[in-house]
């Protein structure tokens, strides 16, 4: 009776200690369960960020290669426009180069001084009008106030009797294109140094 009541003993003992045992494995088990999972979520999170990554990077380098071609078809575009213009004023120049070769050619076999000053005169307002047609105007500078934006002063001359800073001569003319000054015009400017301001003020 006492043999079988330490077995019973012994089993209980067995049983309790089992039992501690899987009470702290369980809880192990469950937290190595949710790092699992948690491991698992954050592998497919990383999965979708790598893919939407991709994606992004994808339609990035379409953009860039659709911003390409539209700088090479813009560039196609400027070069033909800018071909096209040249073409443009070539051809309406080209008639204005052949009478100036008839003028010349007119030179050699005519005397008349007064005929062939006409024809130069004709062949340059024939060439001025083409200027005009392409927009290139020329602008009146002598007499008026020096702008360094449209004058490039070569000289400077002290005239008494007219207003300091007015163009007095013009070396060069000055040309305009679409508004914009093309060439400034080479000019003497009329400079008055103190001296000369006070006799003048007296």
């Amino acid at each position: 009776m006492t043999k079988k009541r330490k077995k019973v003993h012994k089993d209980i003992k067995l049983l309790c200690k089992e039992k501690k045992t899987m009470n702290l494995i369980s809880p192990e088990n469950e937290s190595i369960k949710l790092l699992e999972d948690e491991k698992e979520r954050l592998r497919k999170a990383i999965e979708l960020k790598d893919q939407e990554l991709k994606e992004q990077k994808d339609i990035l380098l379409r953009k860039i290669a659709e911003s390409e071609n539209s700088k090479r078809i813009l560039k196609k575009e400027t070069d033909m426009l800018i071909e096209n213009a040249n073409v443009k004023f070539l051809k309406e120049i080209l008639p204005v180069v052949d009478n100036f070769d008839r003028a010349i050619a007119s030179m050699l076999i005519n005397d008349n001084k007064e005929q062939i000053v006409q024809g130069i005169k004709l062949v340059d307002k024939q060439f001025h009008q083409v200027l005009e047609k392409m927009g290139i105007t020329t602008y009146k500078s002598e007499g008026e106030k020096f702008d360094p934006s449209k004058h490039e002063a070569i000289s400077v001359i002290a005239k008494q009797g007219t207003q300091d800073g007015v163009v007095l001569e013009e070396h060069q003319k000055g040309y305009m294109f679409s508004g914009k000054v093309l060439r400034p015009a080479k000019v003497i400017v009329n400079k008055i140094d103190s001296e000369n301001k006070e006799e003048i003020n007296d």
